[in-house]
């Protein structure tokens, strides 16, 4: 499994781990811009604006760390 270390998706800035998550355009090929939640077939799985996406991504923060309690220093591996 290819590992995509550095590398952040355009809409959502998660982080790149696994091809299988990538999005995919109309044609069926990887789109490596777009995870596959938020970019799939060539369209966009939620109709928002960068604002209510930024305000969408931040309540799943708690969410995240309750699952993977990140602190700062781990996520910047100081």
């Amino acid at each position: 499994m290819k590992k995509f270390a550095g590398k952040f998706y355009q809409s959502c800035g998660t982080s790149q781990q696994k091809q299988e998550n990538f999005g995919s355009n109309h044609d069926e090929c990887r789109n490596e811009e777009y995870c596959c939640y938020c970019f799939k077939d060539g369209t966009y799985m939620m109709d928002l604006i960068m604002d209510q996406m930024i305000e969408h991504d931040v309540q799943l923060v708690d969410v995240f760390n309750m699952k993977f309690a990140y602190t700062k220093k781990k996520l910047l591996r100081i």
